[in-house]
């Protein structure tokens, strides 16, 4: 009868186990296929964005050299 119980709880004790590691190795593949994704993304939008700072740096120089290609009035 012993023999019987440790059999049951051995083969309880495994499952358990396996279905833990598992689920926790789905977890973490998970987590590392969504911080991949994340990671490309936020580099999409530092490349957006140093465009748009190229585009601003742009716009800046025209209009200094605009301003300093107009006549100053003299008092």
């Amino acid at each position: 009868m012993d023999g019987h119980l440790v059999a049951s709880l051995a083969t309880t004790v495994v499952t358990v186990i396996g279905a833990v590691g598992i689920s926790s190795w789905r977890l973490s593949v998970s987590q590392s296929r969504s911080i991949g994704r994340l990671e490309g993304k936020m580099d999409g939008y530092d490349k957006r964005l140093e465009g748009f700072c190229g585009r601003v740096d742009t716009l800046s120089k025209r209009m200094n050299g605009l301003l300093d290609n107009v006549p100053k009035r003299k008092r």
